[in-house]
């Protein structure tokens, strides 16, 4: 018994030979101190960006209907009266800083009927905060065990709406109870997310499969197919051919990107093939009647759903690291570097709001009686930032 363990011991103190061979030029052919920094293998980056969709987080969801809400602090959410709008500001300055997320924030939304906003992160869970008097953290919603991927409010932000990567949609009372009220189950992973005003959700998955809920009707499921490709690679099915972006045109068109790079619009009226195809398109937004394209040639395009036409805008597309919010005829996101600026589409200038000093995720940005803009980051930080 006693030589077991002395042998056993031994393995464990025998020190394992370190490979240093290959050739450090060639991407992922060194495989010494330096080999996760000098170049992976296409197959090796792939798999460190499938991460975020395998992690399990939240422990508390694991089990069926086993969903939490933590309420904080006796504040009451505080509704917005009829504010007239302000104009955005040029500058903005941090006001609070939020640190309960403890992983990468996807998802920031500003309520438009209550004075407050909410946050999603890939630790699966939800954060309800208050603008008022309180400024702070109201409700916690443990939802999902995995990273939430969309988010969004409904019906005057009386129902939160979330997609999450393990392939579940919820429903849950956002403003008084916090109680969770119903879950579909998804053939994928949720990926992205949009709405209508007709009670449709529209959740991007792998394989370019795009899901129809009708939350009036809990038992139905419908399918829309933006991509012929079918992949049993979980790699190629996500990180090809999976929808990276849902855009809801006029309640009757749906715009979207996979991440390959292909953009598409559909009729939702007749779902059997899109209507337009464009290629190596990374960001697209809703502008007025038309949609600002971000490509990965660096250039800008606005494409209008009328006549299938598109116009190339004067700015460069840089490194954009959050989602693309627009308001008025301002585009507004977020650069390499932490900077966060707008650009005014009639006036065709650009514009840097501040800088926020760290990878930024996602922001939003409110002008209903004052410029709040909320910044989120890869660290799970949140930023309540006011114009000055």
């Amino acid at each position: 018994m006693g030589n077991e363990n002395e042998s056993t011991k031994n393995k464990k103190n025998k020190k394992l030979k370190r490979e240093e061979s290959g050739d450090l030029s060639v991407p992922g052919g060194y495989f010494g101190p330096w080999a996760g920094y000098s170049g992976l293998p296409s197959d090796r980056s792939k798999k460190e960006k499938l991460r975020k969709f395998t992690v399990v987080v939240n422990k508390n969801c694991l089990e069926e209907n086993k969903e939490i809400t933590r309420s904080f602090g006796t504040a009451v959410l505080r509704k917005n009266e009829m504010y007239s709008t302000v104009q955005f500001g040029n500058s903005y300055k941090e006001i609070a800083v939020y640190n309960d997320h403890r992983r990468e924030v996807t998802n920031l939304k500003i309520l438009s009927a209550y004075d407050g906003f909410i946050s999603s992160s890939l630790d699966g869970k939800v954060h309800l905060y208050s603008l008022g008097e309180y400024n702070g953290l109201l409700k916690t919603f443990l939802l999902h065990s995995k990273g939430i991927s969309y988010l969004d409010t409904h019906r005057s932000d009386s129902l939160l709406c979330t997609g999450s990567y393990d392939k579940t949609f919820k429903i849950s009372n956002l403003t008084t109870s916090g109680r969770f009220l119903y879950k579909y189950n998804l053939d994928g992973e949720a990926l992205c997310g949009a709405s209508n005003n007709k009670d449709n959700f529209f959740l991007g998955g792998p394989n370019g499969n795009i899901s129809v809920i009708d939350i009036r009707d809990r038992n139905t499921i419908d399918r829309i197919t933006a991509s012929t490709n079918d992949s049993s690679d979980p790699l190629k099915s996500i990180l090809d051919d999976g929808v990276n972006n849902i855009l809801v045109v006029d309640d009757n068109y749906l715009a979207y990107t996979l991440f390959s790079g292909s953009f598409g619009v559909v009729d939702i009226r007749n779902t059997k093939e899109p209507v337009v195809n464009l290629n190596k398109v990374e960001r697209i937004c809703n502008y007025n009647s038309s949609c600002i394209l971000f490509s990965d040639s660096k250039s800008i395009y606005k494409f209008n759903y009328k006549d299938n036409s598109t116009t190339r805008i004067s700015f460069e597309n840089e490194n954009i690291t959050s989602n693309i919010i627009s308001k008025d005829s301002k585009v507004f996101f977020a650069i390499e570097g932490g900077n966060i600026k707008y650009i005014d589409i009639e006036k065709e200038n650009e514009t840097l709001l501040v800088n926020a000093s760290s990878t930024i995720t996602c922001i939003n940005i409110s002008n209903k009686a004052k410029s709040y803009l909320v910044v989120g980051d890869i660290s799970g930080s949140v930023k309540l930032l006011d114009s000055q």
